[in-house]
């Protein structure tokens, strides 16, 4: 999950003495937010989804941990709240991240489509006869060949550097 984004999360209340989920337990239940280990109280109430599954959302202004989790009781005696837990990832570092891979960590897993089939053609591929030719960057394995459509009238490339 993305941190500082709302997101709606799912937890389930157990009746432990029918060994089963417990349905219209919502009344009771006492929802806390944990955020990196520490607890609050979150500002929406949570409903039931059905079959004795709840929901709850938390704001993007309470999603602000790495570490999350919503934990819980009820009031009913035998029911128990199973706790849901997430890990939030930072967009931006993630995306830094992947962007400063490696071309030759991500080639074999790039579809032809792809933005890193893409930089493999910018960055090492040739004409060979009819065909542009786009290799991995060890400059010796293809990865992809694409035919080219030749014009004995217009000027050739004769090189990129």
């Amino acid at each position: 999950m993305a941190k500082n984004e709302a997101v709606t999360v799912t937890y389930t209340a157990w009746d432990t003495s029918a060994n089963a989920p417990k349905t219209g337990d919502v009344a009771n239940h006492t929802i806390r937010l944990l955020t990196d280990g520490v607890a609050s109280t979150p500002a929406a109430s949570p409903a039931e989804v059905e079959r004795g599954e709840y929901k709850i959302v938390i704001a993007a202004g309470e999603n602000t941990g790495t570490m999350m989790a919503v934990i819980g009781e009820s009031s009913t005696g035998s029911v128990v709240i199973v706790k849901a837990s997430w890990q939030n990832l930072d967009r931006a570092k993630l995306a830094a991240a992947i962007l400063n891979l490696d071309l030759d960590q991500v080639e074999d897993d790039c579809a032809d489509d792809s933005v890193g089939t893409a930089m493999l053609a910018i960055l090492h591929s040739a004409i060979s006869g009819s065909n542009r030719v786009i290799k991995k960057t060890d400059g010796s394995t293809t990865k992809r060949t694409q035919a080219v459509t030749l014009d004995g009238d217009a000027s050739p490339i004769t090189g990129v550097g």
